[in-house]
């Protein structure tokens, strides 16, 4: 891509490059492709052998199914009364496993084993932050399934240990809600951009691995060191350390880098259409 910066729009040295991009982004991709989706049936199949129902049963093992995060939350078990809140047994721990399309939450049992006691598919999650509601309720946030395992709807109340895991737990849970930057009228052109200034390996399935120079659109930030972003290239999104990039200042440099991405997808749209008429026009004959 930093290839283009050097190259005149509309030349033919610019389709050449944009031609020998979309190939390297093929192969980079179906390389990837073949060894996540492996990575992932193996995952699930390791998931589905510690897990116990204690409603009906849900099969997890599908090739359209994948993790996207999992960890313990304390769920509050108590009413919301000044006299409650000051007893220990306020919280309970649960379990979550967050997939693409379904949400288990479960009670971790001895042995490293978890019992299910609820489900949702996760387009019928929302999610809702408490603000301003004391150092009890702190990284708290609301749950609510339109639809859970009992065909009703059910809230709960969620506490993180951090206000970092409280937002990317309601990232993952609800992927497109509005966020510190990003808002139904928000143009991309509005948002704050970092720059990668050292390589990054994700350590969670809801963070992004980065390589040096990547560039991408801040989406949120956390308090405690966290980032919530958009690779330019390739659109990918996830949470990486803000100690690993360093914000662009000059706005006619984020600008310009922009142009550079819109540049590329539409180079690469362009493609794709022209591939999808190739297609038709083979079918009719």
């Amino acid at each position: 891509q930093n290839i283009l910066t050097k190259v005149e729009e509309g030349s033919e040295r610019e389709a050449s490059a944009l031609q020998a991009h979309r190939e390297l982004e093929k192969l980079v991709r179906a390389c990837n492709d073949g060894v996540r989706k492996m990575s992932r049936t193996e995952q699930l199949i390791s998931i589905e052998k510690t897990l116990e129902f204690k409603i009906k049963s849900v099969p997890i093992i599908s090739h359209s199914r994948w993790l996207l995060k999992q960890g313990e939350l304390q769920q509050m078990s108590g009413p919301r009364t000044s006299r409650t809140l000051r007893t220990k047994k306020l919280f309970r721990p649960v379990y979550l496993f967050l997939f693409n399309d379904l949400l288990l939450i479960c009670k971790r049992q001895p042995g490293d084993r978890y019992q299910v006691f609820d489900v949702a598919a996760r387009g019928l999650l929302r999610v809702e932050e408490l603000e301003d509601q004391g150092q009890t309720l702190a990284n708290v946030f609301i749950l609510r399934l339109l639809e859970n395992a009992h065909e009703r709807e059910f809230t709960y109340m969620l506490k993180a240990s951090s206000q970092s895991e409280m937002k990317r737990w309601m990232t993952s849970l609800v992927p497109n809600r509005r966020t510190k930057f990003v808002s139904v009228t928000t143009r991309v052109f509005d948002c704050p951009q970092v720059q990668c200034v050292h390589p990054y390996i994700a350590q969670e399935p809801d963070e992004l691995s980065l390589d040096l120079a990547d560039l991408l659109n801040v989406q949120d930030r956390t308090d405690d060191g966290w980032v919530y972003g958009e690779r330019l290239h390739d659109q990918e999104r996830g949470w990486f350390p803000s100690s690993v990039a360093e914000e662009i200042m000059n706005k006619d440099i984020r600008t310009q880098n922009l142009k550079e991405c819109l540049r590329v997808h539409k180079s690469d749209d362009g493609s794709q259409n022209k591939d999808r008429r190739k297609m038709g026009s083979r079918t009719r004959q």
